[in-house]
């Protein structure tokens, strides 16, 4: 998603009223190891793609957030071709800014994920597949 496109849907959501837009600066209450739970409605391991007999599926995923509003993120995933398996580790590195409940990611890759925080829950929504994590 690119930088203006993920803005235009972070002013919408704060523009609709529908969220607690609440400004909170404080970085200590969101900091922590977050574990996925839930890929688009799944539980772990999750399929990503499947077109038989090839195959997708994230095993993990793991955010940590610090007080100094910097993330890491590590996942791995399985992947079957032609009837090979590999598996892949992938990680990434930023910043995040909050705006009450909602909280931005962005990636050294130039990714920006958008979401939400409340009572300890991450909800991500990256690329189009709602992600959660808890801590």
């Amino acid at each position: 998603m690119s930088r203006i496109a993920a803005f235009v849907v972070f002013a919408a959501l704060v523009s609709c009223g529908g969220v607690d837009t609440s400004t909170n600066p404080s970085t200590s209450d969101v900091a922590g190891t977050y574990a996925m739970r839930r890929y688009d409605g799944q539980t772990l391991p999750a399929a990503t793609a499947i077109m038989a007999p090839d195959s997708n599926f994230v095993l993990d995923e793991t955010y940590t957030l610090t007080t100094n509003a910097r993330f890491t993120a590590l996942f791995h995933t399985r992947k079957r071709q032609n009837g090979n398996v590999t598996f892949q580790e992938v990680g990434d590195t930023g910043t995040f800014t909050r705006n009450g409940v909602l909280i931005q990611l962005n990636g050294l890759g130039q990714t920006i994920t958008i979401g939400e925080f409340r009572n300890d829950t991450l909800r991500l929504t990256f690329p189009g597949k709602e992600r959660i994590y808890t801590k």
